[in-house]
């Protein structure tokens, strides 16, 4: 399937009319970008898009230059987030699976890794599918580096896509799924677009319900996207560093590769760089975030 057809683009917008606000049946009950505005601008959807009732809007320029990043369902605060911070303070640890080493000390994520690979976004990294696997505690910037990568990815014209991993499997199973009423979109076409865009954020991996069906799933979904070198970010709160004895060998698996198997692992290491957020990033992230007294 073209990525980018309307007729895609329509399904996508369908499929995400529940989750945006600004794309929701109840879109004229109140400016999404201006709360000041809600008496003077009203937005009415009439089959997925969006008409201004007021022309003179202010936010209608505002609306317009978002939709690229809506329809990578990027959330309206995840996107004013990204666009007003840098990750310049994320740091992580680098780590090599083959190897099974750990980098010894903290690395300045931006700096070393990020820049360098958002540089050659339109290089190397979509030319050999390069790819990034996140993993660390909550509140450590690992979805917010992630969203910061796609956000720019998107800026860059690339087509791209933010979902959870468990939405995935559901938006999966939904395409075999037939004579289903409550879906108003086409299932398989909003599946290839996500399946085969060129940047896609996996998100929380490890907080599904997991069967064999998933496994199986997961794995074609990784060997789909690094055979056609389709770069793609996996967040998880998964533990990705085993036990490792120089003389013994592995010890003891990492939590990763306990939940998801020594194949899954295998396909994983020819593509992605693999990074552990650090628990002292942690307090950082939580204050930057949190929102001040009046």
């Amino acid at each position: 399937m073209k990525i980018g057809s309307i007729k895609t683009e329509d399904a996508v917008i369908t499929y995400l009319r529940d989750k945006i606000s600004l794309i929701s049946d109840s879109i004229g009950v109140s400016c999404p970008f201006d709360n000041d505005q809600v008496k003077n601008c009203h937005l009415k959807s009439k089959d997925g898009k969006m008409n201004f009732v007021n022309d003179s809007c202010k936010c209608q320029a505002k609306f317009i230059s978002r939709m690229p990043f809506l329809k990578a369902n990027i959330e309206m605060n995840v996107l004013d987030y990204v666009t007003e911070n840098r990750p310049e303070e994320v740091k992580a640890y680098e780590f090599d699976p083959v190897e099974s080493k750990i980098s010894t000390g903290l690395i300045n994520m931006y700096e070393t890794k990020i820049e360098p690979y958002l540089d050659e976004l339109n290089g190397k990294v979509l030319q050999n599918g390069l790819s990034l696997f996140f993993s660390g505690p909550n509140s450590t910037g690992k979805t917010f580096m992630a969203n910061y990568i796609l956000s720019v990815a998107i800026s860059e014209g690339l087509s791209g896509f933010y979902i959870t991993f468990k939405d995935l499997y559901y938006l999966y199973n939904s395409t075999i799924i037939k004579n289903n009423d409550d879906i108003r979109y086409n299932p398989l076409e909003v599946y290839n677009y996500v399946a085969n865009c060129q940047m896609l954020v996996l998100d929380e991996m490890g907080k599904e319900t997991l069967s064999e069906s998933a496994l199986t799933f997961l794995e074609q979904l990784i060997k789909h996207r690094t055979s056609r070198n389709l770069a793609t970010v996996i967040v998880s709160n998964l533990n990705i560093v085993g036990k490792y004895d120089t003389t013994m060998g592995m010890t003891d698996k990492s939590e990763f590769l306990k939940r998801y198997g020594n194949s899954i692992g295998e396909c994983l290491k020819v593509n992605y760089f693999f990074f552990v957020f650090s628990k002292e990033a942690e307090a950082n992230m939580r204050n930057k975030s949190r929102k001040s007294w009046l």
